[in-house]
C-alpha cells in the first residue's frame, strides 16, 4: 500500500549514476516484501529447480542470472554432502541437547555426514519438504551467496557509478529449526557455517571493493523451543494446542448453546476468524453472549492465557498492557481476526507436533539481532537498550543518502546523526565534478586578484 525504502532508492536512480535494488531469497515472498515495487525481485522455483522471477520485475531474465542457473552450480550443491565444521565430539556442540532427537524422532549428524536426502530431517508425511530438503543445509545458505556475489559483480565495479542496495534472504535456518529445533547439533552445526560463509563473504567485497560499502545483518524473528522438550525438562505449562480440534469444539458448544452451526472458520496465528455473514446476521445480544462464551472457552485452554476481541484490542484502556499493544499493532481493519489470543510461554498453537516455531509475543520471539558494519568505520559501539525495526527503514535511508519511505515517521536508530551521510564521490561524479568545477573557480578567481594586483604594484613602481 505505501512504498518501501528499496522503491525510494529506485525511484532516485539517474542516467549518471544507476541506483539498483534488488531482492534474493528462497522464497517468492520474502524477495517480493523487500523489493518493493521498483526493485528487483528473484527466488528459487521448486519445481524447475532454478532462480527465478516475473514479468512484474523483469521483461525477461537478466542474462547473469541464465547464466548461474545453466551453470551447474545448483546440481553440484545440491550433491555436495553436509560435513560439521567441527568434528561432532568437539566442546563446540557441547549446548546441544541429545533428547532433541527423541522428541522430533529425526537422526541426528552421524559419521560427520548427513545426506540432502535423508528422509528423516522431516516428518513422512510432508513430501514437500523433503523434495526440497537441500534448502535446510548450509550448502543453500552459500548458493545464495555465491548469486548475491555475481549479482554484485555484475551490477558494482570500481569503474562503474552504479551503486546497489542488495537484500539477501538466509532462510535456510528457519527451515531446518522447525524440523529440528534450536538446540539440535544440525541448528548449531548450520550457525558455525552461516558465520564462516558470512565472514568470507565481507573479506570479499572487502577484496574488491574496498571500505565502499555497509554491511547490515538482521533476521524476521526468533524461536521457541520444542515444546515437547521443555515439558520433558520440567517446564509443566508448555505443551501445544491444535486449532483446528479447539475449532471443532468451540463449533459444537456454539451449536449446542445457541443453535448456531460452524460460526469459527479458520485460525491463523494469533488469530480465531469467525464466519462473519453467518455471526453479523445475529441480534447484537446474541453476537455479545457468543462471544463471550467463545473467549471463555479459549482461555479455558492449558495452552492460552488470555484473548481479545477485535473491539477490546482497538480500545484505549490497553495503554499500559506491552502484550496487548504487541497484538493491537497487528491489526489490519479487515484482515486481522476476531478473536486474538496469547500463548502461555514455551506453549505453541499449531497442529503438527514436534517441532520448533514462533510467533509469540515474547523475548525468545521477537529479538532478533541488529548489526551494521561500516568498513569505514573503526569505532564500534554497542547499544543494549531495545528498539523497534520501524527504526530500521529510516536508517537504512540515512546510511544511503536517499529518501525514506513516505510513511516512515520512526527516528533513526541510536549512535546514528540526523544530518545526511555524505555521499561517496567517486560514485557520484556529477557532485565530483561540480566540487572540481568550483575549486577551479576559486583557483581562477584568486590567480585573477593576484594578476591584478601584480599589475597594481607595477604601475605605482617608478622608472
Amino acid at each position: 500500500m505505501v512504498d518501501g525504502v528499496s522503491d525510494q532508492f529506485a525511484m532516485g536512480s539517474r542516467k549518471s549514476y544507476p541506483q539498483h535494488a534488488i531482492a534474493l531469497s528462497y522464497k517468492s515472498r520474502s524477495a517480493i516484501a523487500m523489493a518493493g515495487k521498483l526493485g528487483k525481485a528473484i527466488w528459487y522455483d521448486n519445481e524447475a529447480d532454478e532462480f527465478t522471477s516475473s514479468t512484474a520485475y523483469f521483461k525477461k531474465l537478466p542474462t547473469w542470472l541464465n547464466t548461474f542457473n545453466t551453470s551447474g552450480m545448483i546440481s553440484r550443491f545440491k550433491k555436495s554432502p553436509w560435513r560439521s565444521l567441527y568434528p561432532l565430539e568437539n566442546n563446540a556442540y557441547a549446548m546441544h541437547d541429545p533428547r532433541t532427537y527423541k522428541i522430533c524422532k529425526n537422526s541426528p549428524l552421524t559419521n560427520n555426514t548427513i545426506a540432502h536426502n535423508n528422509s528423516n530431517i522431516v516428518d513422512d508425511d510432508d513430501y514437500a519438504e523433503k523434495k526440497n530438503i537441500f534448502l535446510s543445509t548450509p550448502a543453500a545458505n552459500q548458493l545464495l551467496l555465491n548469486l548475491a556475489q555475481l549479482c554484485i559483480e555484475e551490477h558494482i565495479d570500481k569503474k562503474k557509478t552504479d551503486r546497489l542496495l542488495l537484500w539477501v534472504s538466509l532462510s535456510c535456518l528457519d527451515k531446518l529449526g522447525h524440523a529440528f529445533g534450536p538446540e539440535s547439533i544440525e541448528a548449531i552445526d548450520m550457525l558455525y557455517h552461516l558465520d564462516k560463509q558470512i565472514d568470507q563473504f565481507i573479506a570479499q567485497l572487502d577484496k574488491q571493493h574496498g571500505k565502499d560499502f555497509i554491511l547490515i545483518l538482521t533476521a524476521d524473528h526468533g524461536v521457541t523451543p520444542i515444546a515437547e522438550l521443555i515439558k520433558k525438562k520440567g517446564f509443566g505449562i508448555a505443551g501445544r494446542t491444535n486449532p483446528k480440534e479447539l475449532i471443532k469444539d468451540m463449533n459444537a458448544m456454539t451449536y449446542q448453546q445457541h443453535g448456531i452451526d460452524n460460526i469459527v472458520a479458520n485460525f491463523n496465528r494469533p488469530s480465531f476468524y469467525l464466519n462473519k455473514p453467518r455471526f453479523l446476521s445475529l441480534p447484537e445480544y446474541k453476537q455479545t453472549k457468543i462471544m463471550a462464551d467463545l473467549k471463555r472457552m479459549i482461555t479455558d485452554n492449558p495452552c492460552i492465557m488470555r484473548a481479545w476481541t477485535d473491539n477490546e484490542l482497538s480500545g484505549e484502556s490497553l495503554a499500559n498492557d506491552d502484550i496487548a499493544n504487541y497484538f493491537k499493532q497487528q491489526r489490519f481493519p479487515g484482515r486481522n481476526g476476531d478473536i486474538t489470543v496469547q500463548p502461555f510461554p514455551y506453549t505453541i498453537l499449531k497442529r503438527r507436533s514436534n517441532r520448533a516455531s514462533h510467533n509469540t509475543p515474547y523475548y525468545l520471539d521477537t529479538h532478533v539481532p541488529l548489526i551494521i558494519y561500516q568498513p569505514t568505520n573503526k569505532m564500534p559501539q554497542v547499544f543494549n537498550e531495545q528498539v523497534a525495526m520501524l527504526r530500521f527503514a529510516p536508517t537504512i535511508a540515512h546510511l544511503m543518502d536517499t529518501q525514506r519511505p513516505s510513511a516512515c515517521t520512526a527516528s533513526l536508530l541510536p549512535g546514528f546523526a540526523t544530518t545526511p551521510a555524505p555521499l561517496p564521490q567517486e560514485k557520484h561524479p556529477d557532485l565530483h565534478h561540480a566540487q572540481e568545477k568550483r575549486e577551479r573557480t576559486r583557483k581562477d578567481r584568486r590567480k585573477s586578484r593576484a594578476r591584478a594586483t601584480s599589475k597594481q604594484v607595477v604601475c605605482q613602481l617608478p622608472d
